[in-house]
């Protein structure tokens, strides 16, 4: 892991609470409780290495079930991550990778942190065979900037792509 996959990561799943008023500076990246564990912990590895501080994991019960949390509380980190670019606000449906990081040698790790969060791999059936067997591999995003980019990005790789707006 480096820092540009972390940003992917933030990028799909992070939050960031900045409010110096309040004395609040927290990361939180959410996940799947039964799925995410061992990559949380890659995570908060990664973090600690960087920081100093290891991050807290937890499992936090909702109404429509559980999620697991990661948290970290660094003024420094989060200032150098805005200053990186990661917006603060609800970030759903404008999120974008930063300008100066839409390199292919920054944004293949973005775009990975995205795929870890957001993504998935899956087997559709072939002309060839009854059974799926061709891989496929799908990012969800509200942001169509986001999908602007990673299109974009992926297209001049000479990717096959498929886009579906709901």
């Amino acid at each position: 892991m480096n820092i540009y996959e972390f940003l992917g990561i933030l990028i799909g799943d992070g939050y960031m609470r900045y409010r110096p008023d309040q004395r609040v500076y927290q990361i939180e990246i959410t996940g799947n409780v039964v799925e995410d564990y061992n990559y949380f912990i890659k995570i908060s590895k990664f973090i600690h290495n960087l920081t100093g501080r290891k991050p807290s994991i937890r499992v936090k019960t909702e109404y429509n079930g559980q999620s697991l949390r990661l948290n970290i509380n660094n003024k420094k980190f989060i200032r150098q991550l805005i200053d990186l670019g990661i917006p603060l606000r609800n970030k759903t449906f404008t999120i974008a990778i930063p300008d100066e990081f839409l390199g292919w040698k920054y944004s293949k790790h973005i775009i990975r942190g995205i795929f870890e969060t957001d993504g998935c791999i899956y087997f559709s059936k072939s002309k060839k065979s009854k059974y799926p067997t061709y891989p496929r591999i799908e990012i969800k995003t509200s942001s169509g900037a986001l999908l602007s980019q990673i299109t974009g990005l992926l297209k001049e790789k000479g990717f096959n792509l498929y886009i579906k707006i709901k």
